[in-house]
């Protein structure tokens, strides 16, 4: 991240001391284990996003299981015969 923000957030307490004691854990800052976590809620908050949005077409599909997933998927990935 080349423009770097300065911001300060309040944790309670437990909190802020399981964070730390993770960041210990894993070698790395608090601030990096903090942004690490943002990043990935971020990233959780898209796809869960994403999963909103297509839930109608996934209805209208029939699509209710991750089989269905892979297998629709798979049709789509399949080739089709070129049409003219």
């Amino acid at each position: 991240m080349a423009n770097k923000v300065i911001t300060s957030i309040s944790l309670p307490a437990e909190v802020l001391k399981q964070a730390e004691k993770v960041a210990k854990e894993k070698h790395q800052s608090r601030s990096d284990l903090i942004k690490e976590a943002v990043q990935m809620y971020l990233e959780d908050h898209q796809w869960r996003k994403m999963q909103e949005e297509a839930a109608p077409y996934a209805v209208a599909k029939g699509v209710r299981t991750e089989m269905d997933v892979e297998d629709l998927v798979r049709d789509i990935r399949k080739p089709h015969p070129k049409k003219g």
